[in-house]
């Protein structure tokens, strides 16, 4: 019971560390890169699955239903994401991609300069692949996702185009 509730807010705790720290570069442009505050988890991407597995997974209804359950318990904290975090994000989405990966995707709701969010974002990825192995992989197991569980970030400007994405496989410890 103690991972599941854990689990419903890993996700969100790891995105929004790397959301903050580039809150600072909505401002409007620096010559200098965001300060890093390391007291807060970072964000972690992971590559989607290729297409052999989401045939495998297809094939599989019951690792698309462990995946779905786990994206249930993320998806249901997008209300909370969002009154928290509305004046950063302008939405806010959790998606399964069969049979192992969860797609985390934030949009900002001011554009940013994408160098500057990129290297803010990348300066996060130990914290937030730490986070993935330590919170979200085991939550994920719980639900049933195995053997191999993984992770997606994925960072838009408003317009829709990307700023900064990574992936992270439990197989990576």
């Amino acid at each position: 019971m103690t991972l599941t509730k854990t689990a419903r807010g890993a996700g969100m705790a790891i995105a929004l560390g790397a959301v903050l720290a580039l809150s600072a570069c909505s401002s409007g442009p620096s010559t200098s890169p965001v300060e890093e505050d390391t007291t807060l988890p970072q964000a972690t991407p992971v590559a989607p699955s290729a297409t052999p597995e989401q045939t495998t997974a297809e094939a599989n209804p019951d690792a698309n239903a462990a995946l779905d359950a786990y994206v249930a318990l993320e998806a249901a904290q997008a209300d909370t994401i969002m009154e928290a975090y509305g004046d950063i994000y302008s939405a806010y989405s959790v998606e399964p991609e069969y049979p192992n990966t969860v797609v985390f995707t934030y949009t900002f709701k001011e554009a940013l300069d994408p160098e500057a969010a990129a290297e803010a974002l990348e300066s996060q990825v130990d914290t937030v692949d730490s986070t993935c192995q330590s919170v979200v992989f085991p939550a994920m197991e719980a639900q049933g996702v195995t053997p191999t569980q993984q992770a997606m970030f994925v960072y838009l400007n408003p317009d829709g185009s990307e700023l900064w994405s990574h992936s992270v496989s439990s197989e990576d410890a």
